[in-house]
């Protein structure tokens, strides 16, 4: 059931209208149980065990942490639950690639095979909800949830469970009295960012991906210029097709009477990588920066340079280990922490120099935005290719003479004829994905302000929602609504 289609909102609508035609809080959590259970078997059939067993294993080590009294015992039972909560995920994500091409047959069955057929879908996401929720009880920042049901809701909650946001449980939790009325006006709001999730994922994404596609499956068939196009291609249809995602969640949630943390805050706009990752798929990055920056910055407080840079190191390779066990995530989140490190050594310094300059903000600030941008796009070549070898022959493509010189010809070529195709490149199509690129970003500048749609006429929401519809509509029609979302893997 793809959170993207049309079978996916007849449940959604079902769910909405039963859930609020049950009084009590405790039945609507059951219904929602009931329906989070059903959708996540229908993603990831049996494996819907592993995520019962985490919950478990979240739910009575939480209860028995307030137990052990404070010390040396209840940090190693903490460090022992915290290792159980991992275990699937390492056994399921990790442990076949670290075994490598190790094949072994046990009865005529290959194991390795097995493993990676059965990785369950969002395991990353609950994982490190559970992980976060055992934290929060270990630091005493929220006492123990005595409710089962509250804690499988929060963990398996079918609008998030394949591709988050990653759950809080001290935000998340206290939701779950479900006790609110309907409410038109928040109906509405939870409309209009579905809505708005749906084009970026379904029309926008879908449509955007075929540039990026080509050049990753082939590297070597196309020219520098043709490399870089579908690197910069990339990055807007992940964060279409993630962004997208998490908006039709977010408003899914709220469909239902509940809350869930923003994702996504235009990322794309953002000056410098520190930033960006304050804006860029916010639930993972706030998790890291809360339980894992933050105690080894404390740790380490007294060396205040090498104490934040190995910190800044660490945390960014986890984030890029949480996606896999493949060397491209490894260094992609390893590249993440340098450039976090050199960001954080000469902020000052370049704030100074332009200062100096008296180049006005105006100016700097675009320009900011355009590095920060193409280092994105830079990284994103080693989370997207197939393999290091791949990443390395694009690299050495981009970053080579022949590549200025494509960009030269292609840019006295395209003065000259500016026929809506791009001399020297064999990207079929890419021009007109430059048309959305421009759409992605002023809808982010204009979802700055955020009072821009409630500030339109009713005839221009209206008009906007229907207009939406319509693109939606086409998608699901062409069957572009059925693909399936980026971060499912992960």
């Amino acid at each position: 059931m793809n959170p993207s289609g049309p079978r996916f909102f007849g449940f959604l609508l079902v769910m909405m209208v039963m859930l609020y035609l049950l009084r009590s809080g405790a039945q609507r959590r059951l219904l929602l149980l009931a329906a989070s259970y059903y959708f996540y078997f229908e993603l990831s059939h049996y494996a819907v065990v592993v995520l019962l067993g985490v919950t478990a294993v979240a739910y009575f080590g939480a209860l028995w942490l307030r137990r052990v009294p404070a010390g040396p015992r209840n940090t190693v039972f903490f460090s022992l639950v915290c290792a159980v909560v991992l275990a699937p995920l390492l056994v399921f994500k990790y442990l076949p690639p670290m075994l490598g091409l190790v094949a072994y047959h046990y009865h005529g069955i290959r194991v390795l095979d097995f493993l990676s057929l059965v990785v369950p879908v969002g395991i990353s996401f609950f994982t490190f909800a559970a992980l976060g929720y055992l934290c929060d009880v270990y630091l005493e920042i929220i006492d123990p949830e005595p409710r089962i049901d509250k804690v499988a809701l929060f963990l398996a909650f079918f609008p998030v469970i394949s591709a988050g946001p990653i759950g809080r449980a001290q935000r998340f939790m206290p939701q779950l009295e479900l006790d609110l009325p309907f409410s038109s006006d928040r109906a509405i709001s939870a409309i209009r960012i579905i809505l708005i999730g749906l084009v970026m994922k379904d029309f926008i994404a879908n449509n955007i991906a075929g540039p990026a596609d080509a050049v990753f499956a082939a590297p070597s068939s196309y020219s520098a210029l043709d490399q870089f196009l579908g690197a910069v291609d990339f990055v807007f249809y992940l964060y279409s097709d993630f962004a997208g995602y998490s908006l039709i969640a977010i408003g899914s949630a709220r469909l239902l009477g509940l809350d869930v943390m923003q994702n996504f805050a235009q990322p794309l706009l953002s000056p410098t990588i520190p930033e960006l990752w304050r804006r860029w798929h916010i639930s993972l990055s706030s998790w890291v920066a809360d339980y894992i920056f933050a105690p080894l910055r404390m740790t380490w407080r007294r060396h205040p340079v090498p104490g934040m840079i190995a910190a800044l190191m660490l945390s960014f390779t986890i984030i890029g280990v949480w996606h896999g066990a493949a060397w491209g995530f490894l260094f992609f989140g390893i590249l993440h922490g340098v450039y976090a490190s050199l960001s954080f050594l000469t902020l000052k310094k370049r704030d100074q120099f332009w200062a100096f300059l008296r180049v006005p903000a105006g100016v700097v600030y675009p320009f900011r935005v355009l590095i920060t941008f193409l280092l994105f796009a830079f990284s994103l070549v080693l989370f997207r290719a197939a393999n290091i070898s791949d990443a390395l022959f694009l690299y050495k493509s981009i970053f080579s003479v022949t590549f200025v010189k494509e960009c030269a010809a292609a840019f006295l070529g395209f003065v000259s004829h500016p026929t809506g195709t791009l001399a020297g490149s064999a990207l079929t199509g890419y021009m007109t994905c430059v048309l959305f690129f421009i759409v992605l970003i002023v809808g982010d500048i204009i979802a700055r302000r955020k009072d821009f749609f409630l500030g339109m006429a009713m005839p221009l929401q209206i008009a906007f929602a229907n207009v939406c519809f319509l693109l939606i509509l086409a998608a699901w029609l062409s069957g572009h609504g059925t693909a399936p979302f980026v971060y499912y893997k992960f």
